[in-house]
């Protein structure tokens, strides 16, 4: 097992509730709806990723969370973890609310606006072998460009022995496999349908999601200095909610269905993706990749 990786489940276990506790206080104080309605959304979520989190993470660890919006997760693996430095790095429309920089001072934790992530610019002053960690959840899905320089500058800043943490939608859920099935029978089309093209700002779709076994071939083509393990598990978000006869019958049957993939591996919610760099001898490069 790579040194940078340890398993500290209990540690993790008790710590965590109490981090959960001081967020609440936190987002009390922020006043702000959009945190508050986030943060209850996504708290099953946050639970299980930082959980996992720290059970991977050695003390001491310096890690990136990529996306990190409303400083959710930071702030609980701050909390929580102790001795790690995190680093915060999302879009401006997040890192420059007053309330989120407030937090990330409260915290100590350093949250920096992310540019370009095509170009690999992370807004991160950080040498190559810096970074223990970078953490990548509900992100990858929205990548609309070639990936390949971004990798290369996260690549560069993890120490061997480092790992990358990411959770994503699996492409293979069944409920996802069974509206693809359907748009196609019907010959309405594949893919993102043309409806939610319009209601969504461009950062908010999933333009590509991955099945276990892409998360593999993605990694591997990558650099073979990545050595990556895909566990799959249920969704923690939520369903719609609504009221009357049909939302409920609507929402009963996609629950039903929901349960019905979760029973399997292949079709569950939820891939958890770890790649860890277990040397450098071949960074990622801009060459084409294998076909």
């Amino acid at each position: 097992m790579s040194k940078a990786l340890i398993h500290i489940p209990n540690r993790a276990a008790s710590s965590l509730d109490g981090a959960i506790a001081e967020l609440r206080r936190m987002i009390s104080d922020s006043k702000s709806s959009a945190d508050a309605e986030y943060f209850n959304f996504h708290e099953q979520r946050f639970r299980r990723s930082v959980s996992r989190l720290l059970e991977l993470l050695m003390p001491g660890a310096t890690v990136l969370d990529i996306g990190s919006h409303y400083l959710h997760q930071g702030a609980l693996l701050k909390v929580a973890g102790g001795s790690h430095t995190i680093i915060g790095a999302d879009v401006a429309a997040f890192t420059e609310l007053d309330f989120v920089r407030a937090r990330a001072r409260q915290l100590g934790i350093a949250n920096v606006t992310i540019t370009d992530l095509a170009s690999g610019q992370l807004g991160v002053e950080l040498g190559p072998d810096s970074l223990d960690c970078v953490v990548f959840c509900e992100i990858i899905e929205h990548i609309t460009f070639n990936p390949m320089t971004f990798w290369r500058a996260v690549y560069d800043l993890l120490k061997p022995g480092g790992f990358v943490y990411i959770t994503t939608p699996n492409s293979l859920r069944l409920a996802n496999v069974l509206k693809t099935l359907a748009r196609a029978a019907s010959l309405s089309g594949i893919g993102i349908p043309l409806q939610e093209i319009f209601q969504h700002v461009t950062y908010g779709h999933h333009w590509k999601e991955y099945s276990a076994a892409e998360m593999k071939a993605y990694f591997a083509a990558l650099s073979p200095d990545f050595s990556v393990t895909v566990t799959s598990y249920p969704g923690l978000c939520p369903g719609p909610e609504g009221n009357g006869f049909k939302r409920f019958a609507k929402n009963a049957f996609a629950s039903s269905i929901r349960r019905l993939g979760n029973l399997g591996a292949i079709c569950r919610e939820q891939l958890e993706v770890v790649v860890r760099l277990h040397q450098k001898k071949t960074a990622p490069t801009l060459s084409p990749l294998p076909g």
